[in-house]
């Protein structure tokens, strides 16, 4: 019997979204690398890539948070805003390069976004931390 067979419903969609977040990690370095759709292409794709997974972080943060509890809640929703303002930082950074194509300044919106999204993020693990480790 295979593993495929034994796996219940959760564990194959685990599986089947692994399985396409390796290709689509995949296709993306070899795009990056061998310019197979041209450097516009390239630079939206990455810029695009990078908003998307920081919103999909935040998203996911967000559910995390849901779930959790004390602490944990806490650590998980200021994850999630940092998430969030990187993914903002992001956006504006792509609407620059990509829709404007023009170079970003600096400093810029985009910026604002990237550093607001810095103490979030540090508190958000310092969140997590246990009391034993203080």
């Amino acid at each position: 019997m295979s593993a495929w067979r034994s796996w219940d419903r959760r564990q194959r969609i685990f599986a089947v979204l692994v399985a396409a977040v390796v290709v689509i990690s995949v296709v993306y370095a070899l795009n990056i690398r061998f310019l197979l759709l041209g450097q516009k292409a390239v630079t939206a794709v990455d810029d695009i890539g990078e908003a998307l997974a920081a919103a999909l972080a935040a998203i996911a943060c967000g559910w995390a948070a849901g779930r959790a509890r004390g602490r944990d809640r806490l650590g998980w929703t200021l994850m999630g805003i940092s998430a969030g303002l990187w993914a903002a930082g992001e956006v504006v950074w792509s609407i620059y390069e990509v829709f404007l194509g023009m170079t970003v300044p600096s400093p810029s919106l985009a910026d604002a976004g990237f550093l607001a999204a810095v103490p979030f993020a540090i508190g958000g693990i310092r969140a997590f931390w246990s009391h034993a480790c203080l």
